[in-house]
């Protein structure tokens, strides 16, 4: 019989979802008595189903209610995952000392079990399942029937079609009794098992390419049977597990840890499980604490349950400004600190450092003095003023109750002002209103006469030559009838142009004229005229 515990109020909430972890325990089984937990599957119901030993550990403000359809099948050492509908695949295990290639699926909605019409390409019991980002679920490893032969194939489930097909390449190792567990990317951490002997190697599936690769780095211990659960940080808890092979065990675990896939390698728990289990169910709580119930090990192990709290954790957002020109402020980032871990996440302070911590200020900053709860968040603003060409990093760190305290990286990259090219030029303006007329200009012959004086210096006489010069107007005879042209000039640059006619001269300006000496020019060849003219400009009163 199973049993489905309902659990408190906040995972009613529509925004939450619960845990279903499957406890199936065969009474006619030749196995020793013994629990193999189903893996973990969401429920859109929030119920979490397990064995009624675990009753005993049920919170006080917790009701347990039984389930009045059956399963499709009495099995045990099955797996179970989560399909996008809401429902939950269960596939393989054995009954009655026969591993099974069946599979059922199990309705929340209805609470109904359905078995499914298609086998799955390979008996096998104990083995580990989980679901892919495309809604399929990998199944891999276990064993088979009268054999001691740990299975390296896997298969998939697809739930549109409810067909399993075979992988085409095999895992790195034979494993029964593995964890496995969905990882960030997509990818599956499939770690221990059983192969003959304890396991504690790892290997991670690629659902794009379909292939198997092994972890370079190992386990800090090998387990068969663990509990393996994602934590909202990204890192995975394997914990407990068992020492042996399955058919018997010689030591049960009470360690745990934790795979960080971001560098791929594993770190050993400090704290110790209040039980050793192997074999026991894991589920995650809306609260980030792991809950870990029943099992084989301690003497309490298959009535009890506990809960993993992770150590404070946070997670953040990189201020990447881009480019920047110098002495000028790039738009200001504003960096999320949220925390993932179970525990609260103290900050006491934050730091700039690093390489040019002097290129970037803190102009808003709610993270210190935060005290943050699981998925609690604060912010920091932080501004980019770049004093030097080239790409300058700096981290922000942060002064809290982390294993690890976290620095957050700072990045930008200054480059200088250059000129661009000249535009093209704009449309030319109208033009304006003419000036009035202004007064006719005075020209007048410059005249000189030069005379021979005898002048006594110095007790001698001397011959000294005298040139006195005068501006007369123009003379009479200077006749200027007739149509000719006349030209006003000064050093070879002719100032203004003109015709004669009538005894007037009238010029056109073409240069800008100043008072001084120009030679006037009337005609052209022999029969020309010209005379030195001095131009003086006139104002009129009030102009």
């Amino acid at each position: 019989m199973a049993v489905c515990y309902v659990p408190a109020t906040t995972f009613r909430q529509p925004s939450l979802e619960a845990r279903l972890t499957c406890y199936l325990l065969s009474p006619t089984s030749s196995r020793p008595a013994r629990l193999f937990p189903a893996t973990i599957a969401s429920l859109a119901l929030g119920l979490v189903l397990w064995s009624p030993s675990a009753a005993d550990a049920a919170p006080s403000s917790s009701v347990f209610t039984s389930l009045p359809a059956k399963p499709a099948s009495e099995r045990y050492g099955a797996v179970a995952a989560p399909l996008p509908n809401g429902d939950v695949l269960i596939v393989g295990g054995e009954r009655e000392g026969s591993v099974l290639n069946t599979a059922e699926l199990y309705n929340p909605a209805t609470g109904t079990f359905t078995a499914v019409g298609h086998l799955m390409t390979t008996a096998r019991a104990y083995a580990a399942a989980a679901p892919l980002p495309n809604g399929e679920v990998l199944i891999v490893g276990g064993e088979m029937e009268g054999s001691l032969q740990r299975l390296n194939t896997a298969e998939i489930y697809n739930p549109i079609t409810r067909t399993f097909s075979a992988l085409e390449h095999q895992m790195t190792a034979g494993r029964a009794g593995p964890a496995a567990a969905p990882l960030p990317n997509g990818e599956v951490l499939i770690a221990g098992g059983d192969n003959l002997g304890t396991l504690n190697t790892a290997e991670i599936y690629n659902p794009i390419t379909g292939t198997f690769s092994a972890l370079e780095h190992q386990m800090t211990a090998g387990r068969t049977d663990p509990a393996a659960d994602p934590l909202p940080s990204g890192e995975v808890l394997i914990a407990g597990g068992g020492q042996g092979n399955l058919a018997q065990i010689s030591t049960s675990l009470d360690t745990a840890e934790l795979y960080n896939p971001a560098t791929g390698t594993f770190r050993e728990v400090s704290a110790t499980m209040i039980e050793s289990r192997r074999a026991s169910a894991v589920a995650p709580l809306p609260n980030g604490e792991i809950l870990l119930v029943g099992g084989e090990g301690g003497s309490t192990a298959p009535e009890s349950a506990e809960l993993f709290l992770s150590a404070p954790s946070a997670a953040y957002s990189e201020g990447l400004f881009g480019a920047a020109p110098l002495g000028h402020a790039a738009p200001a980032q504003t960096i999320t600190v949220t925390n993932r871990g179970a525990q609260t996440l103290a900050i006491f302070g934050i730091a700039l450092a690093g390489a040019d911590p002097e290129e970037f200020t803190v102009r808003r900053n709610s993270c210190s003095g935060a005290r943050l709860a699981f998925n609690e968040s604060c912010s920091i603003a932080v501004s980019f003023t770049p004093k030097a060409t080239g790409t300058q990093t700096a981290f922000l760190k942060l002064e809290d109750n982390e294993e690890e305290p976290a620095e957050i990286p700072l990045s930008g990259e200054g480059f200088p002002l250059v000129p661009g090219p000249q535009g093209p030029t704009g449309p030319q303006g109208t033009q304006g209103l003419s000036g009035r007329e202004g007064p006719p200009g005075k020209v007048e012959i410059l005249a000189c006469k030069t005379k021979v004086r005898v002048v006594k210096r110095h007790g001698r006489r001397r011959r000294v030559t005298v040139k006195r010069c005068s501006l007369r107007p123009l003379p009479k005879n200077f006749k200027v009838d007739g149509r000719k042209i006349v030209r006003l000039a000064s050093r070879g640059r002719t100032f203004a142009l003109g015709r004669a006619s009538a005894g007037h001269i009238t010029l056109r300006l073409l240069k800008p004229l100043r008072p001084g000496r120009y030679t006037l020019l009337v005609g052209f060849g022999r029969k020309s005229r010209r005379a030195s003219v001095v131009v003086v400009l006139e104002r009129r009163q009030g102009a």
